[in-house]
């Protein structure tokens, strides 16, 4: 029986020469092609280069499997679609949902996609058989009724699997003369039985490269020469080092930037030397290979870095689309259309600032701060902001409100052809994105799914792609100097295309050596459809073919430490090349203690401590370049980095210093700084919070349904009461008339609610949009219901006489207080028949801190005793100043729940004027004056009181103006960090 012949080779020249020499033997029959089947795109390359300009080229051709299949398909198929990655990847995600429902998972998706890719037509025909449901398990039964459920669906479509065609084809398909395999991994079931039915009627033959012994390449340094010849034996002779070959030890990952710059300027300055010497000498590629598991961490640390240091880089990765800019936008919009979560304006927003709206970042942040203040927002008012905001936006909406999608992919491909703005990589990665999305559409539409509903499996598939840093005498063309890429794909490359290469990440958690069985590794098994694999063997020839594809010098680099300090372990890898350089019978004293290295490795050997990256100083010692080189510690546009401009005194003083009040008509106004009593209140509970939430102004600008929105309307509520209430001939509400009164408030309530919609999103409208909110607005009605009740026994004798009575706002004139002009309004005063006033301050709580006796020093007003909350004593003494009001009262009023009425309200009054009757029986201990509450204030009536406060909140507004905004906590415990909006404060208080 004709059988597969099997040739191993020890490197990859000799396996380009060995199938060059077979072609050219080969007599080829009349009609027939040869085949040459390669595992990767880039061996079709190193095959086209070695048999270029030679009779083996006439008459073959070099394939992998699945363009071999496509190509045959084509012409001897039985006239389905065959499946591409798209169409398996969907119709699994949904047989997967069908069949398990809340069980489904991605990992079943990638099991089955497995088992497709390894045996699909011999695993279907022999777990057909009825002897092997005995021994299944329910779990393995699952995954087999999902693989026979996915084959009718792929019957209903008319579509064949891969596998399935490369059964039909060996059967149905011209036998080729000569079939040759590279096998540089391990074949499916599937490929197997493939070739050994060809080699039925043809001659195939197999080539496995062993990676045993270097080629003998005049190009290759000898030193590296004998390393590849050393790999892998048991050598009773170590080799000796001559510096082609280093080691590179950072103590830790934040170390390693550091070595690793610097090994790449050493290396690219010998290439330079190199080329020098031979003049004329053209590149084809980098002349320095950087290897890594994560080769864009490395590449956004460094490429500025050796940018400044006349080096151009390289980087060659794979990125999710949902990674890539385009990816983003369109993610965005298919949220935005096709979600099923709450609108939100953080969505369009997104795309706006991406790069493919036409829309400047000044415009988004306008629409943005539009729609957050909307609680009623629409996706159609959003789609016509949208439009509105660009020719671009409008276009792409557009598509997106027709389901357009071919149109969209018609319309993005012409906008990318315009992208002058941008760099031919970005422009290159955004076009390989739509030509994705553009068949992951039509895969789509051609199974008579909606896109959008599929989308999240779009934004996972990979694409490659390539990214450039040029010089500025250089041209988009140029070859980089160095190239940041992966292991497996250095391994690619063809032998000494880099004059130095550069492998990092050797540890033992980066590159474990070990094989992951998982279900379909175990059901292959027990169905006798998988193939023995070395975990070992596949590492080892992985890595000699990365190492032979450098000709003057290797770097090896590992951490010693990981981010936990414990011991970090070496890769399997990294210990084969150490082991070149020990001898066998080698004792602890050969072994240098702190690398683990031996000891006639020391010359070549580089250490960084982690502690010395951040003394900025000692960082590097290049030629007086440091001051570039330090920046390799962190990725490029990091926010962390100080600014390198020196700010005026002017500029300082317009970020930490208060506005000042520049409308006023008096000259003297106009140099005082515009303050709220909440403001004031802010500064004197800490500085910083003041900075942060009043002066930058950090704190949301969300429309909500809280606190801030539940005072708004609160206070609007009780304002449009009382003028009706007094308008309909009551002076107040007193117990007498307290159900007309709540009648009133009843009516009110609901007419001011339905109104809340129709208000200017800045007026903070009171919104509910859930069910939890509604029942918070019955709740709220409640509440301000059970307060009337409160305020009908309140201050007898006196009548509400001002509502919301304004000061330096809606066109009145601010008031001047305490150093500053100051601007608010006033909640109510209550006057009675003899002039006496009291101030009243709704809120939707109080507390402790409310009341008098709750005082302590404040640092910024000179270490001067003040209450804890004094609001209603500055609006006292403004009523006292700008209506000439006789005050004896500034009270906080709760409209929340009191569980008895004086926890209902709190601050000072007069004692000779007011007492406990008139204040629903709130403690004279803590509210009165005189009192107890102000023994350490020396003070003996209320007016006296009002001016002390005014006094000390000057001297703290005098701090102000000095731009002093340290953090300072005036006390412990009283929710001042609460409302913050820096949450990093070292002083921060969460209690």
């Amino acid at each position: 029986m004709p059988t597969i012949n099997t040739k191993t080779v020890a490197n990859q020249t000799e396996l380009l020469t060995s199938v060059k020499e077979l072609l050219l033997n080969h007599e080829l029959t009349t009609g027939a092609v040869n085949y040459v089947f390669v595992p990767h795109a880039s061996y079709k390359t190193l095959l086209h280069q070695e048999l270029v300009d030679s009779q083996a080229e006439v008459g073959s051709r070099v394939v992998t499997f699945d363009e071999w299949i496509e190509d045959r398909w084509e012409l001897f198929g039985d006239g389905r679609v065959l499946v591409s990655p798209f169409i398996r990847l969907l119709l699994l995600t949904e047989v997967v949902a069908g069949r398990l429902g809340h069980k489904a998972t991605d990992g079943m998706v990638t099991l089955l996609g497995k088992l497709i890719g390894q045996a699909y037509v011999d695993l279907l025909e022999r777990a057909q058989d009825p002897q092997w449901s005995v021994s299944l398990t329910p779990e393995q039964s699952e995954i087999l009724e999902c693989l026979f459920a996915y084959q009718q669906e792929l019957v209903r479509q008319n579509l064949c699997e891969m596998n399935e065609a490369l059964y039909l084809l060996a059967k149905s398909s011209p036998c080729p003369s000569l079939v040759i395999c590279v096998s540089d991994e391990q074949l499916s079931f599937s490929q197997r039985c493939f070739l050994e039915n060809l080699a039925n009627e043809a001659h195939v033959v197999s080539f496995v490269n062993a990676c045993t012994q270097a080629s003998l390449l005049a190009a290759r340094n000898e030193e590296l020469t004998c390393l590849l010849n050393h790999l892998f034996k048991n050598n009773e002779k170590p080799l000796e080092p001559h510096g082609a070959i280093e080691f590179l030890l950072p103590l830790g990952r934040y170390a390693t930037p550091v070595l690793m710059a610097q090994s790449i300027v050493r290396a690219v300055t010998l290439a330079r030397g190199e080329d020098k010497a031979v003049k004329g000498l053209l590149h084809e590629h980098p002349a320095v290979c950087v290897s890594m598991k994560n080769p864009r961490q490395l590449y956004d640390h460094l490429a500025s870095v050796l940018y400044d240091q006349g080096i151009s880089s390289q980087l060659s990765d794979s990125v999710t689309v949902a990674q890539t800019a385009l990816g983003q936008a369109l993610g965005n919009l298919v949220e935005l259309f096709y979600g099923t979560g709450n609108i939100s304006g953080a969505i369009p927003t997104d795309y706006l600032l991406g790069g493919f709206s036409g829309v400047s970042p000044a415009k988004a942040h306008e629409l943005n701060a539009q729609w957050r203040l909307n609680r009623v927002l629409t996706i159609s008012q959003i789609c016509s902001d949208l439009k509105n905001a660009s020719v671009v936006s409008e276009q792409i909406v557009a598509c997106f409100e027709q389901k357009d999608w071919r149109g969209l992919c018609d319309f993005v491909e012409n906008f990318l052809k315009q992208r002058s703005d941008q760099t031919d990589s970005w422009v290159t990665l955004q076009q390989k994105v739509i030509t994705r999305v553009r068949l992951f559409i039509e895969t789509c539409l051609m199974l008579g799914r909606q896109p959008e509903n599929y989308w999240d499996l779009l934004n996972r598939c990979k694409i490659p792609y390539t990214i450039q840093t040029n010089l500025v005498d250089s041209n988009e063309q140029s070859v980089a100097d160095v190239a940041f890429t992966t292991l497996e794909q250095t391994a690619q490359a063809a032998e000494c295309t880099y004059a130095s290469l550069i492998i990092g990440d050797l540890s033992a958690s980066q590159y474990p050596v070990r094989i992951r069985e998982d279900s379909a590794d175990v059901l292959l098994c027990m169905f006798g459809l998988s193939a023995e694999r070395d975990a070992l063997t596949e590492a080892r020839r992985n890595f000699f073919q990365a190492l032979s594809s450098a000709r003057n010098t290797l770097t090896f680099e590992r951490v010693l430490f990981d981010e936990a300090s414990d011991e970090a372990y070496p890769a399997v890898m990294f210990e084969e090349v150490v082991d070149c350089y020990r001898s066998s019978d080698a004792f602890d004293v050969s072994i240098n203690k702190q690398t683990g290295l031996p000891l006639i490795l020391d010359a070549v050997t580089y250490m960084q401590p982690e502690e010395e990256v951040y003394k900025q100083s000692e960082l590097f010692t290049l030629e007086g370049k440091d001051s570039a080189l330090k920046r390799c510690m962190q990725p490029q546009r990091s926010w962390l980095y100080a600014s390198r401009k020196t700010p005026h005194v002017q500029n300082v003083d317009l970020v930490v210093l208060p506005r000042v009040h520049s409308d006023s008509k008096d000259e003297h106004a106009g140099v005082l700084p515009c303050l709220s009593a909440s403001a004031l209140e802010s500064y004197l509970e800490c500085p910083y919070k003041w900075f942060a939430s009043r002066r930058l102004g950090l704190d949301g600008i969300d429309a909500d349904f809280g606190p801030q929105e539940i005072g708004t309307f609160a206070h609007a509520l009780f304002k449009l009461f009382y003028e009706t209430f007094q308008e309909s001939g009551h002076a107040r509400v007193t117990p007498e008339n307290l159900s007309i009164a709540q009648e009133l408030l009843d009516e009110l309530f609901e007419q001011q609610i339905a109104h809340e919609a129709s208000k200017d999103p800045h007026e903070r409208p009171l919104i509910a949009r859930s069910e939890v909110e509604r029942l918070e607005l019955y709740d709220l009605k409640t509440k301000l219901l059970s307060s009337l009740e409160r305020q009908s026994r309140l201050l007898p004798g006196f009548q509400p006489r001002y509502f919301e009575c304004a000061f330096g706002m809606r066109g009145i004139e601010p008031v001047e207080y305490a150093g500053c002009m100051l601007r608010g309004s006033i909640d109510r005063i209550d006057i009675n028949d003899a002039g006496q006033a009291v101030i009243i301050d709704y809120k939707s709580s109080i507390g402790s801190a409310y009341q008098l006796s709750a005082g302590s020093r404040v640092w910024q007003a000179c270490d001067l005793m003040l209450p804890s909350k004094i609001q209603s004593l500055v609006y006292a003494q403004i009523a006292r100043r700008a209506l000439n009001l006789d005050v004896v009262g500034a009270l906080y009023l709760s409209f929340g729940n009191a569980k008895k009425d004086a926890d209902s309200l709190a601050g000072a009054f007069d004692h000779h004027a007011l007492g406990p009757v008139d204040l629903l029986g709130l403690s004279a201990d803590k509210a009165a004056v005189p009192s107890e509450a102000l023994s350490e204030y020396d003070i003996q009536s209320f007016n006296e009181l009002l001016d002390y406060v005014e006094a000390a909140i000057e001297k703290a507004v005098q701090s102000m103006l000095q731009g002093e905004i340290s953090p300072h906590l005036r006390a412990q415990h009283d929710k001042v960090c609460t409302y913050c909006p820096v949450m990093s404060c070292e002083l921060r208080d969460e209690r």
